[in-house]
């Protein structure tokens, strides 16, 4: 089965953790990240969900999930694998309020799955086996990391600024202009050594 690849904006929707392990502080971290309001179910309390909930950052419920948790909820992720008849309840409840679940490790009781990030700022960088390996796309995003630099975030940071700046103007280069523009910053091997050079050069060639 293919999957449609997708950026959901989360700002200020409800969205559900369920369960405990490891992971459950990452995709914590990650819907916060995106603006999330994000409730946890779980029976198990760590420092950082203790951290968290100290300040006031998610609504913590220190129980077992049950029917009615996932009203209102417009995103879930369970990490409920241990359970069996826990992940299908939790599957059932998210397909009759018609909720975006993911079951970790469970394939089968997903609507979406999270792909392999390789972030640099606001550039994003997926990578999904369609939920057929993640230790392959775990090394794919490894050596992609290897490949694009920390500066890549702040160059795009900048290369918005411009085309902002463009746009006020009226200005709107050809896509070949922008791509040889950014090529040539890059090509130079000293990005990030002065963005205010660079984007001096940028806007150069880009108002010609």
């Amino acid at each position: 089965m293919g999957y449609y690849p997708v950026y959901l904006n989360l700002e200020n929707r409800n969205c559900a953790v369920i369960g405990d392990g490891v992971e459950v502080g990452k995709k914590i971290d990650g819907l916060l990240a995106a603006g999330a309001n994000v409730i946890v179910i779980t029976e198990k309390i760590t420092p950082h969900l203790e951290q968290l909930d100290s300040q006031s950052r998610i609504k913590l419920n220190i129980r077992q999930y049950i029917d009615g948790d996932l009203r209102d909820i417009f995103l879930a992720v369970a990490a409920t694998t241990y359970d069996k008849d826990l992940s299908n309840r939790i599957a059932l409840e998210a397909e009759r309020e018609g909720v975006l679940l993911n079951v970790m490790d469970i394939t089968s009781l997903c609507t979406w799955i999270a792909p392999a990030i390789v972030k640099r700022g606001d550039l994003a960088i997926s990578i999904s086996t369609s939920g057929r390996s993640p230790a392959m796309a775990r090394f794919i995003r490894e050596n992609i990391e290897k490949h694009i630099p920390e500066e890549y975030g702040n160059l795009l940071e900048l290369v918005g600024q411009i085309r902002n700046d463009l746009r006020s103007k009226k200005l709107k280069p050809k896509f070949e202009k922008w791509q040889k523009a950014i090529k040539e910053e890059i090509d130079r091997n000293d990005l990030g050594h002065d963005w205010e050079s660079t984007r001096r050069r940028l806007k150069d060639r880009l108002e010609e």
